[in-house]
């Protein structure tokens, strides 16, 4: 369904949750925890979206593997 542009800086706060999916199942607690996990792992969670076409999700993260 895609994403509002206005809120693209708010739905990975905690608890948030669109106007648009408030009929639908949900506590808004979903993206925070992704973004909150991926921040302890060095990592990050970008989305690009747009209204009434979809969303598209990237995780990047730290390569760990050892150089020795």
């Amino acid at each position: 369904m895609g994403i509002d542009s206005k809120e693209l800086n708010d739905i990975f706060k905690r608890f948030y949750r669109s106007k648009n999916v408030e009929n639908q199942n949900g506590t808004g607690i979903g993206l925070y925890l992704a973004r909150l996990i991926l921040e302890k792992e060095n990592g990050n969670i970008i989305v690009e979206s747009k209204l009434g076409n979809g969303s598209c999700f990237s995780i990047f993260l730290q390569n760990c593997k050892s150089l020795n």
